[in-house]
């Protein structure tokens, strides 16, 4: 409960930093390696003994991802949060027009406008405002599939050190504060990724895991083309390393 009070805290500075004028560098890199390393000792030296312990070190840094984040993107006096791509234009024109307009590239895979224009309809708030929620999806999500992947593969102690790293994470911490759409069809490709994993794995209820991959992909596919392409191409290689491995010329070979 410690360790989850410690993050709740850094959350708070993070939010109070993010609206304040303390420098964005290096403070925001100093409140990261603050949240990340306590998470990487713990699961080196102290790993949680129970489910209790676990949930209340995901969530703190679940909780911390996304202030930190967001307190980057409510940065005053920065670039930051100022859609240089005019991001917030397409889905402002989304709210009022009620209707997708001509996006070029982004025509018929406008998830990544549609999401913060649905947002700002249903909260009454700016379409600029609206785009936090890249900010809370992007933060919220590398803490939680590391430490599900990893507990998966190693121990509590190893899905720690996971959560940790995948909190700190560069890519992702850029792309809270400047969203593009392959950044958020990249959060749907884990998913479907980890669903698939989990089809090809599991002896009952295979069919609930092949229905979420498939809504993974249509998704991610709505956000952007090239997940569906990466997950095309993980089957082909899966399917090719399953023929391998089982093929009788190969085990006789070996």
């Amino acid at each position: 409960m410690r360790l989850l009070g410690y993050y709740l805290l850094l959350a708070g500075v993070s939010i109070l930093a993010g609206v304040s004028s303390l420098p964005l560098y290096p403070t925001f890199g100093l409140l990261i390696l603050s949240a990340a390393i306590p998470a990487i000792l713990v699961g080196l030296y102290s790993p949680p003994q129970s489910m209790r312990g676990s949930a209340n070190l995901v969530f703190g840094l679940v909780v911390f991802s996304m202030s930190h984040r967001i307190g980057m993107t409510l940065r005053p006096a920065s670039m930051v949060g100022y859609d240089p791509d005019k991001y917030a234009v397409f889905s402002n024109l989304i709210v009022e027009s009620g209707s997708i307009p001509d996006l070029g590239f982004y025509g018929f895979a406008s998830l990544f406008h549609l999401l913060p224009a649905m947002l700002s309809v249903l909260f009454d708030i700016p379409p600029r405002l609206s785009y936090l929620i890249y900010a809370i999806i992007f933060g919220a999500t590398p803490p939680i599939m590391s430490w599900i992947i990893a507990r998966r593969l190693t121990t509590r102690g190893g899905a720690a050190i996971g959560a940790g790293l995948g909190s700190a994470l560069p890519s992702f911490v850029h792309f809270s504060i400047w969203p593009i759409s392959q950044a958020l069809g990249t959060v749907f490709f884990v998913f479907a990724l980890y669903s698939f994993g989990r089809a090809i794995n599991v002896q009952n209820d295979q069919n609930r895991w092949v229905i979420l991959m498939l809504m993974y992909t249509l998704a991610g596919g709505l956000a952007h083309k090239l997940p569906v392409l990466m997950l095309a191409l993980v089957m082909v290689f899966a399917k090719a390393i399953v023929y391998i491995t089982q093929n009788k010329g190969f085990s006789n070979a070996t």
